[in-house]
């Protein structure tokens, strides 16, 4: 189904229970996915947004919606990578350099004071001492 440009809604029957990782991709008109209540795999939400059945995975996100925000319910642990780039595309890349730059000082910052407490504890003295 990859870069289909006619499907506004996807149903997901019962007997379905495998969905390839971007089998959506590309598919900007899909405004839902809806899940026959027998599937055993897989769910969705009130937005039509496609989870595995216990809605610890996002799947997929319709790139139809026209909503401006989304919120990830509390249960997802894993976000597909697929459905991630599409959040990262749809956020816009600045957002998502500043992200990652934010993202990059905090763990700078956390090895940084790990370092000197290693350097404390092992050779006596703080690596930020000026003499």
């Amino acid at each position: 189904f990859y870069s289909c440009s006619n499907f506004k809604t996807v149903s997901v029957p019962s007997t379905v229970s495998e969905i390839g990782e971007g089998a959506f991709g590309n598919c900007r008109k899909i405004t839902s996915f809806n899940v026959n209540s027998s599937n055993q795999y897989f769910s969705v939400d009130s937005y039509g947004v496609l989870f595995d059945k216990n809605k610890t995975r996002l799947m997929f996100y319709p790139m139809g919606r026209s909503a401006s925000s989304y919120t990830i319910p509390n249960t997802v642990n894993i976000i597909d990578t697929y459905a991630y780039r599409l959040f990262m595309e749809m956020r816009g890349k600045e957002e998502a350099s500043a992200a990652v730059g934010i993202f990059k000082t905090v763990i700078n910052f956390v090895l940084l004071i790990v370092g000197n407490y290693i350097t404390k504890k092992i050779n006596g003295y703080n690596m930020f001492a000026i003499d």
